[in-house]
């Protein structure tokens, strides 16, 4: 999950914190965003009680900020398992600013993102600071404490989906901008936040509707292997996995040898004797695990892995290899998952149903009759649906009415409510901020902290999204 709190402030000099993720088809998505007030521990832990709330209960295994104290406190407090990971661009950007030098941040740059072992990186490093004289710089042995939040090399088996630069975030925020600005209102901020959202979802329907036609066409000679994934896989990770068929073509098996119910199997190139990996294979389970762990890391095997399914003549990928949420199924194989509560359950089914009304779609527009007895089917649906809507909601007009009563305290914040009755946040008072637009001063902001905290609560926008 990215914690990202840059984009820029709205016209009260309220930041907006989105929380973003990866869907299954390698796109991002936004699991929650919102206004705040200020940039305190307790408003980021505050708001991250509220995103387990949304997201019932389910804790987030990986986040990843740009080192912010504020956030990393909240992160330890709210989500003490979860891997915290800081941003390479925030990293690259310090390591220009402190040390000054090209070449250094080009090596920084290799020793911060390159799969290395953690013998090689240490060795890297210190061949690093002191060919640039800098292993005194406070900044330096700062970040060398903090090896464990930046370094693939220490990283290596946590899972990032790939997320690690702020590129999905800035690409967010190039989305957002074109549909929310600094001029808008509260009220104005939220109808235009979920036309992005709806943006954002039209998208994963689209490429819903490419994976399910899609036909990629196979690269290498393991083509019953390759159709087998591409047959699992959703059609962006197929394309993100393919290559890695390529370079399993120029691996080959060097040695095996057999440990009770597992076999050892070592990986080496041709040009490169001396660099070896080890899969392990457990036979009775078909499950495979490899040195570089990158399975691990990214969710999809490794061309050493793949290397020996070759090896062995399998043609289908094994169900271990395969994460679900990378697959073309993600969001159905949910609806019947243990433990989720009921708004869950129907964001789930919704999926379900999408993924089957996208195929009737597709059957039905091939024929007129089809078509038309498929728009008269749906048509009778949604009219029958909607009238009895219609009649439960005069049931519960009193309850409605009583729950929709204006709430405003003394300084005008607060809920009101719109022309047809539901309630709608009215906009609090502009928050003055010292020392510039980066430095809020919580005690300087002129608004009720309770009256504000329901304004926020209206204004939370939570989409929630399901990883396996």
């Amino acid at each position: 999950m990215g914690f990202d709190a840059t984009y820029k402030r709205n016209k009260y000099m309220c930041p907006l914190v989105v929380f973003s993720g990866i869907n299954h088809h390698n796109q991002t998505i936004i699991f929650a965003a919102v206004l705040i007030c200020d940039e305190e521990k307790d408003t980021y832990r505050w708001l991250l009680q509220q995103l387990k709330v949304a997201m019932n209960g389910k804790p987030h295994v990986s986040v990843i900020t740009d080192g912010d104290l504020s956030m990393k406190f909240a992160i330890e407090k709210e989500f003490p398992n979860a891997h915290h990971r800081l941003y390479a661009w925030h990293l690259i950007r310090n390591a220009t600013s402190n040390i000054g030098k090209p070449q250094f941040t080009s090596m920084f740059k290799k020793c911060m993102l390159c799969d290395f072992e953690i013998d090689v990186f240490r060795q890297k490093w210190f061949e690093m600071v002191e060919g640039f004289g800098v292993e005194n710089k406070n900044w330096v042995l700062d970040m060398y404490k903090k090896r464990h939040s930046w370094a693939t090399a220490h990283i290596r088996g946590k899972f990032f989906a790939g997320f690690r630069t702020t590129s999905r975030c800035e690409g967010l925020n190039s989305i957002i901008a074109k549909y929310v600005n600094s001029r808008h209102n509260l009220v104005e901020f939220i109808q235009r936040f979920n036309r992005c959202v709806d943006h954002i979802r039209w998208k994963e329907v689209q490429a819903d509707l490419t994976s399910v036609n899609g036909r990629p066409s196979m690269q290498t000679y393991f083509q019953q292997l390759e159709r087998s994934a591409a047959n699992v896989y959703t059609l962006s990770v197929f394309y993100m996995f393919q290559p890695i068929f390529v370079q399993a073509a120029s691996m080959k098996v060097i040695n095996m040898k057999q440990t009770g119910s597992y076999v050892i199997y070592s990986i080496g190139l041709d040009r490169m004797p001396n660099e070896m990996w080890r899969v392990f294979c457990c036979d009775i389970e078909m499950e495979f695990n490899c040195s570089c762990i990158r399975m691990e890391s990214f969710g999809i095997p490794c061309e050493h892995i793949v290397c020996v399914l070759v090896h062995e003549d399998i043609e289908e990928l094994p169900r271990s290899l395969v994460l679900p949420r990378w697959t073309k199924t993600a969001k159905v194989g949910l609806q019947n998952a243990v433990g989720f509560q009921w708004d869950s359950l129907m964001l789930s089914q919704y999926g379900c149903l999408m993924d089957w009304f996208r195929q009737l779609a597709n059957f039905a527009c091939q024929d007129n009759k089809r078509f038309i007895f498929t728009r008269e089917m749906a048509m009778n649906l949604l009219k029958q649906f909607k009238e009895e809507d219609a009649a439960q909601k005069e049931l519960v007009n009193d309850a409605d009415s009583v729950r929709d009563d204006v709430q405003v305290n003394a300084f005008g914040t607060g809920l009101a409510t719109n022309d047809l009755g539901h309630s709608m946040p009215r906009d609090p008072k502009k928050c003055r901020i010292k020392g510039g637009l980066h430095s809020p001063i919580k005690e300087n902001i002129d608004v009720d902290s309770v009256a504000w905290r329901a304004t926020i609560e209206q204004l939370v926008v939570f989409v929630v999204a399901f990883h396996s």
